[in-house]
């Protein structure tokens, strides 16, 4: 089983960084995760970081990337438990 890296950050902005990164990844044969690439698992009835945060445990790592823009605030769902995860 290949370990899966988790990729997080803002999308539009950092879309060329992202796409380098994925092939980084691939390069050293682990599995990358990005939502653009369909390897997160959406569920329709829940809000999209819900599904993130579900992937991410499923990942051996994660890599953030910080630019200068912010992503969305995290959904009403289990915002406590959240808080203890990040």
């Amino acid at each position: 089983m290949k370990p899966r890296v988790f990729l997080s950050s803002t999308y539009f902005d950092l879309k060329h960084v992202r796409e380098r990164l994925e092939r980084f990844i691939e390069n050293y044969f682990f599995e990358p995760v990005l939502f653009e690439s369909d390897n997160v698992v959406f569920e329709h009835n829940k809000p999209l970081d819900i599904s993130c945060y579900n992937e991410v445990k499923l990942c051996h790592m994660m890599v953030l990337i910080i630019g200068g823009r912010y992503g969305s605030i995290i959904s009403g769902e289990n915002i406590e438990e959240k808080k203890t995860i990040i």
